[in-house]
């Protein structure tokens, strides 16, 4: 019996290392994370960047399995595994929109030991242009009113990045040419969102005229994208949309 269950173990050992795939093939993110997935495995998504990612199951929790097994039995090993497998999914900070989403990952983890205290949150916003020099907003799902492209940035990035990563993230568009506008800070770019959360954004403001794509929306908190003109008042615009705008001068209407 012991001799039938150490062929199972390696047999099932070997299997597992295979479940570990390179696999080539854009992904919805730029930039290292990893989304976790429980029972009945805790299935891995290792995202290293748009051109590869690593998928598999978690090899020392199969393992572990696999090691109860042998000594108690498969009942011990059910109940052990189960045990220890909690669904869960980790969500990099890209998520974290600067005109009124809901905060995710790095800085809901912050929120847990401070509540709702205001803090700095250090981001980037885009400007999306096109050729009549109209901005590209897009209308929030979460608050139903119309804000700038942009979020907050990842642990270990840089702005240009992030500027990137939330360009494609909420409207799906490339740019080679970024253009570098201003940096904004101060009491002016307070917010506090629906949920109660208090910031005081830092965020450097990007322009782009020259991108690659069809504005289209990404994820589930965007409802729609669309262009507007900058020489007459936004109906239903973010409040701290339109005080980066302001501040960056692309408006002047009151």
């Amino acid at each position: 019996m012991m001799k039938k269950r150490i062929i199972i173990f390696n047999i099932s050992f070997w299997l597992a290392l295979l479940t570990i795939i390179l696999t080539p093939g854009k992904v919805p993110t730029e930039g290292a994370s990893r989304i976790e997935y429980g029972f009945p495995f805790r299935f891995f998504i290792q995202y290293q960047s748009t051109e590869w990612f690593i998928q598999g199951v978690g090899i020392q929790l199969l393992y572990y399995f696999l090691d109860v097994f042998i000594v108690y039995g498969l009942i011990n090993a059910g109940l052990n595994l189960w045990n220890r497998l909690k669904p869960i999914k980790e969500e990099s900070a890209s998520t974290i929109d600067l005109n009124g989403g809901i905060s995710k990952g790095y800085i809901s983890e912050l929120r847990k030991s401070i509540g709702t205290r205001p803090i700095i949150l250090t981001g980037v916003t885009v400007i999306v242009l096109n050729n009549k020099n109209e901005i590209l907003l897009q209308r929030r799902s979460d608050s139903g009113d119309w804000g700038t492209i942009g979020g907050a940035l990842e642990l270990a990035e840089t702005f240009e990045e992030a500027a990137h990563r939330e360009l494609y993230e909420e409207a799906g568009l490339r740019t080679n040419n970024l253009q570098y506008i201003t940096l904004l800070s101060g009491k002016d770019m307070y917010y506090q969102y629906p949920h109660g959360d208090e910031v005081y954004n830092a965020l450097v403001v990007y322009e782009t005229k020259d991108t690659m794509g069809i504005p289209e929306i990404q994820d589930d908190e965007g409802l729609e994208l669309k262009y507007f003109s900058l020489e007459q008042r936004i109906e239903g615009i973010n409040k701290m949309a339109e005080v980066i705008l302001r501040k960056s001068g692309y408006i002047s209407w009151v």
